[in-house]
């Protein structure tokens, strides 16, 4: 224990304490899942000179993106029953050998050919998504478990936050690495040739430091990432957890709500942001100008979101779902905004696309980490693994189906605006249904009352 750690709550002869470490175990889960999600979305904002060095299509920046929701459908069951049963260090464990993996298998991209080197991506691709469902499905399990009552709901933002911040990333670091070949400098070179071999060069830079940075994360997180702490920080914690297939079998019809509301706009708009260079590149934007677009979009929602998470921390009445209520139809009326942009119903200039995505994204992202306490909130006593697995798993469900339609590229781009509006539509009134319930902060906040009555309240 750390010489500072104080007992907070002291309910007949058990102590409830909090640790200081818990910020270190945070801190390094959200460099895990913000560089896991910065690897899934490498190769969209760099679409340009992947095109033009390696000729990639959009079937390709389509496909790419695509394993990581598919690879979280297709196992989020087995990670759920390991997190049940074995806690969150051998899960995170995995979860990071299988992102180290992923950067060890684009190694040989020096020494292999254009074609192989895009199966090593989609290689990569695919056991970067096999490492997904462990690390979305763990910010509400990390802060039920190491975060006291007037914590937990910023300790879920801050990491839910990171996964948000993962694509922000994505949007400036690869471009960094590999910047954009601009028009006037394709028109003075004497030679394509020599700006392609100098964009493989960049793209190799890039791998390898994707390479050294999941090998520092896998070494911390090995050194040191433990189950739980000694002693819990709050009384809900000794609560017995209803497992795995009793939790999916006893869901409520009002759990089931939050999580459709959850998983349809949240899972559309991770396809569309993947694909967000290819949708504004037929407006004549650049991966460049995309790419801060995306940045500041996410960026600004995750500070939104930890205020929102800070304020339900300190008026533990306030309404989560009012809250995500007005953030989807702010979404919602900023992506009719950016669509009638698009179609040209509405004049529309680089600066209004600008703005449009800001605030969607911003709106979006900002309900994520509220999204996670409702649901675990409603479930309660189901195992906080269960409900977050649940949401994430329908979100990679409706992310699938999203960048699936690149495989059919007749189609074009401009469905993916009507469907990213229909999506955060959709989900309101599924909110407006929902009834919330704060089933596992209202024992926290009756243990404590009883406490400082009874005098125990150090």
């Amino acid at each position: 224990m750390d010489p500072d750690d104080e007992p907070i709550v002291k309910l007949e002869q058990q102590a409830y304490i909090v640790y200081k470490s818990r910020w270190f175990i945070l801190t390094i889960y959200g460099l895990l899942i913000t560089f896991q999600g910065s690897l899934w979305n490498t190769w969209g904002p760099l679409h340009d000179n992947m095109e033009l060095a390696y000729n990639w299509d959009s079937v390709t920046f389509g496909l790419l993106p695509f394993w990581g929701p598919f690879c979280y459908v297709l196992s989020f069951l087995p990670w759920t029953w390991l997190m049940n049963s074995k806690g969150l260090r051998l899960p995170v464990l995995l979860s990071a050998g299988l992102v180290l993996a992923g950067c060890l298998a684009k190694l040989p991209a020096p020494f292999v050919s254009g074609d192989l080197f895009r199966i090593l991506c989609h290689v990569c691709g695919f056991l970067n998504g096999l490492a997904a469902p462990a690390l979305f499905t763990t910010p509400p399990m990390l802060a039920a478990i190491w975060f006291p009552r007037n914590e937990r709901v910023t300790a879920t933002a801050i990491g839910g936050s990171c996964q948000g911040l993962a694509i922000a990333a994505s949007f400036i670091i690869g471009p960094l690495f590999v910047p954009e070949v601009s028009n006037s400098t394709l028109r003075e070179a004497n030679s394509t040739e020599i700006i392609i071999e100098n964009i493989k060069s960049e793209v190799y830079v890039l791998n390898y430091s994707q390479l050294g940075i999941a090998l520092a994360i896998f070494a911390v997180i090995l050194a040191y990432f433990p189950n739980r702490p000694p002693t819990p920080p709050a009384v809900s914690c000794e609560v017995e957890r209803v497992n795995l297939a009793a939790g999916l079998k006893s869901l409520s019809i009002n759990t089931w709500l939050v999580v459709m509301a959850y998983g349809l706009p949240l899972g559309v708009s991770a396809g569309f942001s993947a694909a967000f260079d290819v949708n504004v590149s037929q407006y004549g934007i650049g991966q460049t100008q995309a790419g801060w677009m995306g940045f500041v979009a996410v960026l600004t929602g995750t500070v939104v979101s930890l205020l929102a998470a800070r304020l339900i921390d300190w008026f533990p009445n306030a309404s989560m779902k009012w809250f995500n209520i007005v953030f989807l139809g702010v979404a919602t009326l900023c992506y009719v905004w950016f669509t009638l942009i698009f179609d040209k119903v509405l004049p529309g200039d680089t600066a209004s696309i600008y703005v449009a995505n800001v605030l969607a994204n911003t709106a979006l992202y900002s309900s994520l980490p509220l999204f996670y306490e409702m649901a675990c909130e409603s479930a309660f006593p189901i195992a906080e693994e269960v409900p977050a697995m649940l949401i994430t798993s329908v979100n990679c469900f409706f992310a699938s189906v999203f960048l699936a339609l690149f495989f059919f590229p007749q189609i074009g781009t401009l469905w993916m605006n009507y469907v990213m509006t229909g999506a955060c539509a959709t989900a309101v009134p599924l909110l407006v249904l929902f009834r919330e319930v704060h089933n596992r902060r209202n024992l926290d906040l009756t243990a404590q009352v009883g406490a400082q009555s009874d005098g125990r309240l150090q």
